[in-house]
């Protein structure tokens, strides 16, 4: 578990949503200012909900330092502040590395309720989850060549600058404007965009085999939804883009990188268990959660994906 924390509360949130009825609102790293603009706290995860004609506020904090031992009573008292100061109906508290006697105490006797985090080994989920690992399938377009063609009738000094700027691109730069939402791209970012969009391209194509050259002529023929390239002297309208790529499937075995387990620290029953994986999918790096609800007794799939 990263020790900034953010893994646990992402892996909450998903937990606790799933277990909400509809209608509720659930917010992670929501930072709190007061009227001088000056930030005076940051929750976790609040939950913010109408229950029946009342308007119900909840905050989840989490705890995720396995160093520092068990979660003391002192973060609990801190905890009843924030529940008074922030006027919140209720307020949880998760942990990885358990809690301290007197904080258990303390929860109790101020209703604070108290949640662990548990890593598992494949034994425990045995009776639900058997693969041992994901296998990724991975399509691949790697762009070799592109010919951008500008709009006719642009004159020699707009022409030179443009093809200056296209030769000093390693198509990496974001060189491309979009007429319809204003966004910078790089070319490589508008080859991806033209290869989502043609996925049967890949038909015929054995996984791990030779992969195959394609050269795709993309027409932007509508000029309110096309590419233009700002030069010194005006900007330019790109009407066609000829791609030139090397098209290939791979694929890969992606290991359970953690199982865990969710549970009430009072009753001592789990809540979930969660079987996570984390591959890295082009510049993303994602994690999938297959979460075990026990209450529910169904199995609940979900794919989060973020930058590098």
């Amino acid at each position: 578990m990263n020790n900034t924390g953010k893994q646990l509360e992402q892996l909450v949130k998903e937990i606790e949503q799933l277990l909400l009825p509809k209608g509720f609102n659930v917010s992670a790293n929501k930072n709190i200012f007061n009227d001088e603009g000056v930030q005076v706290a940051e929750f976790d995860i609040e939950i913010s909900g109408q229950l029946g004609s009342s308007s119900i506020k909840s905050l989840i904090e989490c705890r995720d330092r396995p160093s520092k031992g068990s979660a003391p009573g002192s973060w609990i008292e801190q905890l009843v502040g924030r529940r008074s100061r922030f006027k919140f109906n209720k307020v949880m508290a998760v942990s990885t590395s358990g809690f301290a006697d007197s904080a258990i105490t303390y929860a109790k006797t101020e209703g604070i309720d108290l949640r662990s985090l548990e890593n598992l080994s494949p034994k425990f989920i045995a009776d639900w989850f058997l693969p041992t690992h994901m296998e990724l399938f991975s399509q691949n377009g790697e762009l070799t060549h592109a010919r951008l063609i500008p709009e006719k009738g642009i004159n020699d000094d707009i022409f030179n600058s443009l093809s200056e700027i296209i030769v000093n691109d390693l198509g990496k730069k974001t060189i491309l404007v979009s007429t319809e939402t204003g966004e910078k791209l790089s070319i490589v970012d508008a080859w991806r965009g033209v290869l989502n969009k043609m996925t049967s391209s890949f038909d015929g194509l054995e996984p791990n085999g030779e992969s195959k050259k394609i050269a795709i002529n993309a027409n932007y023929n509508d000029e309110n939804s096309r590419y233009k390239i700002i030069t010194p002297n005006g900007p330019v309208h790109i009407t066609n883009i000829i791609y030139v790529a090397e098209l290939s499937i791979k694929t890969s075995k992606i290991p359970i990188s953690r199982i865990t387990q969710y549970k009430d620290v009072d009753n001592k029953k789990a809540i979930s268990q969660t079987v996570s994986f984390e591959p890295t999918i082009g510049d993303k790096n994602v994690t999938i959660n297959f979460h075990k609800l026990k209450e529910k007794g169904n199995t609940v799939v979900t794919i989060q994906a973020q930058s590098k």
